[in-house]
């Protein structure tokens, strides 16, 4: 038998994936199946985890919400936010529940941890 390995590279930021698994607690004494939301980020592996008492849509979006308010912090404008969520209709329901509400600044300027990935993404090309 002959091993293979593919390696798998992502942008920063470019892809997640997204998934619900059952888990049973004990809430007031008794055992209760709740739903484990989980988002991991394919580029650093962050991850964000989230327990709902069903796997159904407003647990999928406000899973979202809460696994994203680290990418409101990203440079990407939430028009390029279809590049992640490709499904149009998706994409506009996440931003409609992010800036429901919401306050949103925008600084104009590159971030600190973009600007040294780029950096070292040149670096990297530059030495091969």
């Amino acid at each position: 038998m002959v091993e293979a390995f593919v390696p798998q590279t992502h942008k920063p930021g470019a892809e997640a994936e997204v998934d619900f698994g059952d888990v049973t607690v004990r809430l007031a004494g008794e055992l209760v199946t709740c739903y484990l939301f989980a988002y991991r980020l394919s580029y650093s592996g962050k991850a964000v985890h989230r327990i709902f008492a069903s796997a159904g849509q407003e647990a999928f979006f406000e899973g979202h919400v809460h696994a994203l308010s680290v990418a409101i912090a990203s440079n990407e404008s939430f028009s390029g936010w279809t590049k992640t969520f490709t499904d149009p209709r998706l994409c506009a329901a996440i931003v409609d529940r992010l800036t429901f509400g919401g306050n949103i600044i925008e600084t104009g300027t590159d971030s600190y941890r973009l600007a040294t990935t780029r950096a070292r993404a040149e670096q990297q090309l530059a030495t091969g």
